[in-house]
Formats: C-alpha cells, structure tokens, sequence
C-alpha cells in the first residue's frame, strides 16, 4: 500500500469535502437566508411548529450549527423567547439528518457534472440568485467529488491489519462517540462527520454499529460552534446552549445500550441488495443503513423530549439564573426615595437633587471632552463614550420617579414643575450625549488623519471650555437650589460666549489659514469642537430660562398665598 496515494487521496478528499461543504451552505443562507429568518420567528408559535421549523431550515442550509447560532441571536435580540428556541433546536438535529441521507447515495458519478455548469453560473452569472445557484451546484459536486476520492482513498485499507484492528476499537461505542464528537467539534460540521463514516462504512472498514456510534457522537461535538456562538451574550442564550449540549449528550448516552437493536431496526428498514454480495453488498446497503439509524435516533429523541421543554427550560434556568444587575454608582440613584413619593412636593425636590447630581456627570464628561479628543487613544475615547450609558441609566431612574410622583400628585401644584425637570433632567442628558457622540466622533477623525492641535489652538479652545464649565457649574447649581440670580446669570451670558467664540474664530483663522492655507484641516476640526461647545452652552440657556420660569410661577403663587391670607 503507497501510503502518499492514501494519505494525498484521504485529506485531498476530505479537504474538497469541507470546501464544498463551506460553499454550499453560504450559499443556501444567501439563497434563504432573509426568508429563513422570517420563519423562523414565526413557527414558532407551539413545540411543535418549532420542530418543524427547525427540521426544515436546518435541512435547506445543510447546517444545524447555523440554525443554532442563528437562534442565539435571535434570543439575544429579545424576537425569541428562551423555551421558543428549546424546540427549534430539537428540530434541527432532525433537520441535520438529510445530508446523510444524500450522501447514502451513490453520489460520486454525478460531481463532475454539477461542479462544472455550477463553476461557470458563479463566475459568468449576470444576477446574483443565479450565482448563488451556481455557488451550492459547485459546492455540491465538490462535496460529492471529495467523497469520491475519501473512498478511493481508503478502498486499500481493507488490507492493511493494522488499521482493520484500530477499527475493531469502533465497536466500543463510548470509544467510537468519543471519536465522533472530537472529529465534529473540530472540523465543525457533522456533515463532514457523517460523510466520512458513511464512506468506511461503504468500504466495509468499520462496522455498523460502530458507523452508528460515531455519527452519533457527531451530534454531541456539533454543539462547539453554538457555543462559540454564546459568548458575550445574553443568559437566555446561554442557556440555549446548554439545552443543546444536554439535549445531545442525554440522547446519545440513552442509546448506546440499544445500537445493536438500532443497527438491526436501520438494517430492516432500509433496502436490501438481495443481488449482491461481498463487498458489493456491503456498498450497496450499509450507507443507507448507517443514514436511517442517525435520522431514526434524532426523530425518536426529539419526540421524546418534545413534551418535557417546559421542565427542561425550569431546570436550565434554575441551574443558569438570571445574573444579577450591578448598576455603577455613577448611575445608582442617591436622592430618589420612595418614601417620600406620597408627598409629591418632598419626591420633585429629591428628583430636582438627582438631576443637579446627573448634570454634575455631564459637567465631568465636558471637562474631560478636550484633552481626550486632542490627545487621547482610541481607548480613551472608546472609555468618555461609554460614560454616557451611566448617565442614561440615571436619566431613566429619574423619569420613573418623576412618573411615580405625577401619579400621586392629586392637587395639581407640583404637575408644572415635574414638567420643568423633565425637561431639565433632558438638556443635561443631551450634553452628556453631545460629548459621547459629536464630540467623541472628532477624536476618531483626529486619530485617522494623525493631526495634533497646536499647543496655541488647544490654548485658545480652554478659554471657550472655562467659559461654557463655568456656566454649567451655575447652571447646575441653580437646579439644585433653584436659585434664580444663577440662572438669570446663565442667561445673561449668551453675549459674552458668542463675542468669545467669534474673537477665538479670528485669531484661529488668522494663525493657521491666513499665512498659506496649510492649516485649514486643523481649522475645520477647531471650528467643529466651537460648535460643540456652543450647543453645549445653549442647553445651558434652556435650563436656566426653565429654572427662571419656574421661580416666577412659584413667586406667583406665594404672593397668591400672601394676598389671601391677607383677606
């Protein structure tokens, strides 16, 4: 025996096999892909249409590893409950059995013609359904041809003692699960699996039971890629996983006391070469064979554990639970007390407490803004970003509480000013997003065009920075104290920072575009970082004329009291 020819012909094969295979179901998500996913989320309204769900989009794609990353994002994504997906994933091991079912044929004569009509509709094709259509034909003989050459391959190792006695190990069905579940999870493709057992058993080189056991295992090692698919996601997904994981492992680990009844049922089942015998007939009936045993154990499985997704989906959560909310202190309230939400007038003042501490983080963010957009890393900039989500979580703190007080307040004195911290509570969140957004949007376009400000420009944009920290400092402290001499002088500034920024836009201009015009691009980027602050400062404004609103209608209302106490 020429072991190059084996080895050459054995991985060449298999090399072919998984290339096509990889071709092949591209194209089919391609084909389908947008339609799958509308079916997939709407038969899944019961068990049982999730197993047919499954069971089909698993047989169109040829990948149950697909259909499983594909239900994680949809977990994920909240389109999908955790127990919907419990079934769909039973389904798909039924669905994962039809490419065993093709392969049991004898395909080999028909790659050649498929690879090249499939090779020419790829590349020569004027639409893209067709090219698709030509992608999976080719990817199909491929997938045909590598078997072809996987069994040429291996046709000499009947001969060969040594790998007959590794084979006989097969019939050790932990042994040969094991094998099978290794192989899948590193290849990742129980097809692949599949079509290399269905190939030795072709040969005669392993035995059924053993053919059984190891494709078997396949469905245990296919579960590597929706694993993989899992991490970093949500707990619902997760525990999809597991389901799957388990659901795999406990099916397998029921049948192997039963593979000889198995292997007896598939032999009786399955056609009969009466006109052949020897290794013929061996050729002739064991892949079929091997093909109905792996489709009867998934269908048998899944009808067995279909009535349980209730129990299976309590367990899994009881063992995965919900992991715990850790809010940032940044974000977790400090004044929002519900007891005092029975007197509305004691729950808006500690709201009106929570949003001068919520502005406080967007005055933080503000003054971190300049130095990280002129000089900071991606990182850093990638860190003043996130900052915004505590802020975002705050803001939603406060607008429950506020929404809380509003349904308690019954006389109608405290409603307008809810109203003003709403609006309030909104600005200081919008300059947190100006920062987050805008701002940090200038830094990634400094990093790609590799500029670096001038120490002069960056001194010229502090003198704007001081003026609009300044002014958010008195505007927060007016929310806070409702102090209106604060927020009338906010108001008041509106000249002082546009006489400011236009003196600042002269001497910018004068310094980097006026002598020759090389300094236009860091000029653009100085004028956008002025008008960032500009908006900044106008929300500044807002807040104050709502805070200067505010204290008029109160002093209305005292002199209202005054006068009629005075009656």
């Amino acid at each position: 025996m020429n072991g190059f020819e084996l080895w050459s012909g054995l991985l060449g094969g298999l090399a072919l096999f998984l290339f096509g295979l990889d071709i092949l179901t591209r194209a089919l998500k391609v084909l389908a892909g947008d339609r799958l996913r509308t079916w997939l989320g709407r038969l899944t309204a019961n068990r049982f249409l999730g197993v047919f769900a499954g069971a089909s989009i698993t047989a169109i794609i040829n990948s149950s590893s697909v259909t499983t990353v594909l239900l994680v994002g949809f977990v994920s994504a909240g389109l999908m409950t955790f127990a919907q997906g419990i079934a769909v994933v039973m389904g798909a091991n039924i669905g994962s059995t039809m490419t065993a079912q093709v392969l049991a044929f004898n395909v080999t004569a028909l790659a050649l013609p498929m690879i090249a009509p499939g090779f020419a509709l790829s590349f020569l094709g004027k639409q893209e359904s067709w090219r698709q259509f030509g992608s999976f034909l080719l990817g199909l003989g491929l997938v045909f041809f590598g078997m072809g050459l996987m069994s040429e391959a291996m046709a000499p190792l009947r001969e060969y003692p040594q790998f007959l006695e590794m084979m006989e190990r097969m019939d050790r069905p932990l042994a040969a699960v094991a094998l099978g579940a290794v192989f899948t999870g590193i290849v990742q493709s129980s097809a692949a699996t599949t079509g290399i057992v269905i190939v030795l058993a072709g040969q005669g080189l392993i035995s059924l039971e053993g053919a059984i056991a190891i494709a078997l295992g396949a469905n245990i090692g296919t579960c590597v890629t929706a694993g993989l698919s899992a991490i970093g996601k949500p707990r619902e997904a997760t525990r999809l996983v597991v389901v799957h994981v388990l659901f795999n492992v406990v099916g397998v680990l029921l049948w192997i006391p039963l593979l000889t009844w198995l292997a007896d049922l598939s032999r009786a089942i399955s056609p009969a070469a009466d006109g052949l015998v020897g290794q013929a007939r061996i050729a002739a009936e064991t892949p079929r064979q091997v093909a109905n045993a792996h489709t009867i154990f998934n269908i048998a499985n899944t009808f067995l554990f279909i009535w349980f997704t209730p129990q299976i989906a309590a367990l899994v959560t009881r063992f995965l639970p919900d992991k715990p909310i850790v809010i940032p202190e940044a974000a977790r309230p400090r004044f929002l007390d519900t007891d005092l939400l029975n007197t509305p007038a004691l729950s808006a003042n500690a709201a009106r407490l929570e949003i001068a501490r919520l502005g406080k983080h967007a005055r933080d963010m503000v003054a971190d803004a300049l130095g990280i957009i002129v000089g900071g890393t991606a990182e850093d900039l990638a860190r003043l970003s996130e900052r915004l989500g505590d802020i975002d979580l705050l803001y939603d703190a406060i607008l429950r509480y506020l929404a809380q007080t509003q349904q308690r307040e019954t006389g109608g004195k405290v409603a307008d000013e809810i109203t003003d911290l709403l609006q309030s509570a909104g600005n200081f969140q919008a300059v947190a997003d100006i920062v987050a957004t805008n701002m940090v949007r200038l830094g990634y376009r400094r990093l790609e065009a590799n500029q670096h400000p001038s120490a002069q420009t960056l001194s010229d944009t502090r003198g704007l920075e001081s003026l609009v920290l300044r002014d958010l400092d008195r505007t927060i402290e007016s929310v806070r104290t409702q102090d209106a001499v604060l927020a009338e002088a906010v108001r008041q500034s509106k000249h002082e920072i546009h006489a400011a920024a236009r003196k600042l836009t002269a001497e910018t201009f004068e310094r980097l575009v006026v002598p020759g015009g090389v300094g236009a691009p860091r000029f653009a980027g100085f004028m956008d970082v002025m008008d960032n602050y500009s908006r900044i400062h106008r929300l500044c404004r807002k807040i104050a004329r709502t805070e200067l609103y505010n204290g008029k209608r109160r002093s209305g209302d005292e002199a209202a009291s005054s006068g009629a106490a005075a009656e």
